[in-house]
């Protein structure tokens, strides 16, 4: 089962998302609409989002040695709360795709990003492809100039070209 969290008793007025309340008490999400909903209303239990309910469910890139440089280049940031930015915005594309600006934006030849702004003006980036119904997260990066550079491109593309095969 997803991640869930608990929240404060309070009614939940009517969604037209299609919330939906199991016998045992918990909300189950359909969609992000409901999620940005219980930001002003929550519920008496706990809200669990599932695999199944993911529009576009994410996965790391993995090289042949084994490793997830995409993910280690996220738990190497220095911040948490710049974890969590990227996080919630990735999760937003996993819930909503397809989407636009300003959250997603494709870059062409099937290769996307996931545009996030972190404090003191720092733009992030994480490259994507959809593979066989997933988002493969290809690389990452914080941007230092207007341009995406040329080099982080190439390797995205490369690793794109991978994961197609």
């Amino acid at each position: 089962m997803g991640p869930s969290f608990p929240l404060e008793r309070r009614t939940v007025p009517p969604c037209p998302w299609g919330l939906q309340q199991t016998p045992g008490g918990s909300l189950h999400l359909r969609s992000v609409e409901v999620a940005w909903y219980l930001v002003g209303y929550t519920a008496p239990s706990e809200v669990h989002v599932t695999d199944d309910q993911k529009k576009l469910p994410v996965r790391f890139y993995r090289n042949r040695n084994g490793k997830e440089p995409v993910r280690e280049r996220l738990l190497d940031l220095s911040s948490d709360e710049d974890r969590k930015i990227i996080g919630a915005d990735i999760k937003t594309v996993e819930f909503g795709w397809p989407l636009g600006m300003p959250t997603c934006r494709s870059l062409g030849g099937g290769l996307w990003e996931v545009r996030s702004d972190l404090p003191r003006n720092r733009p992030a980036r994480v490259l994507f492809c959809e593979v066989r119904g997933q988002m493969v997260l290809l690389h990452a990066f914080i941007k230092k100039a207007r341009a995406a550079p040329k080099k982080e491109l190439d390797i995205a593309r490369a690793r794109q070209k991978e994961v197609e095969q």
